[in-house]
């Protein structure tokens, strides 16, 4: 009887050690998520708008910037960051008026 006593004792104490880890585990995730959700809560009104100004891109707005030879550097960095967004490793200005050929596809793209 004492024998398993000290078994079930030794059992006990190493549950309550797995315990203290998986609940501190627990704590540690729940910091991560509460931080993510801030995090995606910021962003999600962020993401809504950037949707409605997408949506509003008009063809006629692409077709004036491909026929821009040497664009101001606002646009071109702009329009360098979109196409990196998109994937795109050269944008160099060339570059980017090809990827605009099609205003119709770009705006789908984008």
């Amino acid at each position: 009887m004492n024998k398993d006593k000290l078994i079930a004792d030794e059992k006990d104490r190493l549950v309550s050690a797995d315990k203290e880890v998986v609940e501190k585990s627990a704590a540690e995730a729940k910091i991560v998520k509460d931080d993510a959700d801030a995090d995606l809560a910021q962003a999600l009104p962020i993401l809504e708008n950037a949707k409605k100004i997408v949506d509003s891109l008009d063809k006629n707005a692409i077709v004036e910037l491909k026929a821009l030879n040497n664009p101001p550097a606002a646009v071109e960095m702009v329009m360098a960051c979109v196409l990196t967004m998109l994937g795109t490793k050269d944008v160099k200005w060339d570059n980017i008026r090809n990827e605009i050929k099609d205003p119709a596809q770009f705006i789908k793209r984008v």
